[in-house]
């Protein structure tokens, strides 16, 4: 969490759940060049689910924040220059929530082998 501490709302609308993300912008070549991300009745494992995606790595949640929440930001592609803050910084401008690379434990999977399916 940032040192500022959260900046979630509380739920406009409880009729539905999630996390999206879309684009706000496109260059002359048809490129996505600014993105937002909304957040309607989200709990922060939700949140953080999404970020996984996002980072393309692992995302726990540590903040111990309890309920539902909304929020929307807009950012930059990590390419664009302009006004729109990069990702990570407009994610801490608007909701207070901080991504900290840490070391911890992953579930995964190991295949030891595999084999060709056989006919019944």
């Amino acid at each position: 969490m940032a040192k500022s501490g959260p900046k979630l709302q509380p739920p406009k609308d409880t009729a539905r759940s999630g996390v999206g993300l879309g684009r706000t912008g496109t260059a002359d070549n048809g490129r996505a060049i600014g993105y937002w991300v909304q957040a309607w009745n989200a709990s922060v494992a939700q949140i953080a689910e999404f970020m996984k995606g996002q980072m393309r790595r692992p995302v726990s949640d540590g903040t111990g924040i309890q309920g539902k929440w909304d929020f929307r930001f807009e950012f930059a592609d990590e390419s664009a220059t302009g006004d729109a803050p990069a990702f990570l910084t407009a994610l801490q401008d608007a909701t207070g929530l901080k991504l900290n690379a840490a070391k911890g434990p992953v579930e995964f999977l190991v295949v030891d082998r595999a084999e060709k399916p056989t006919a019944n």
